[in-house]
C-alpha cells in the first residue's frame, strides 16, 4: 500500500490537467484509473508498471532539461 501512495505522490507532481486528454497523453491513462489511482481503489498491477516506468522517463526528461 505504500509503494502505492508514492506512486500516486509522482503522480500528482507531474500533473498538470487533471482532463482525459492530458492524463492519456501524459501518463496513457484514463480518467477512471486516475480515479481509482486517487481514491485508493485496486488497480491492475500491470497499469502499475507501466506508471512506474512512465513516470521514471518523465523524470528523467526533468533531470536532463533542468541539465541544460
Amino acid at each position: 500500500m505504500l509503494e502505492k501512495r508514492a506512486l500516486v505522490a509522482r503522480l500528482r507532481q507531474h500533473v498538470d490537467k487533471q482532463t482525459r486528454e492530458s492524463l492519456n497523453e501524459r501518463f496513457g491513462i484514463s480518467y477512471n484509473t486516475w480515479r481509482r489511482l486517487m481514491s485508493g481503489e485496486p488497480v491492475r498491477q500491470s497499469v502499475i508498471l507501466r506508471l512506474e516506468k512512465r513516470l521514471d522517463l518523465l523524470d528523467q526528461q526533468l533531470h536532463t532539461s533542468n541539465d541544460c
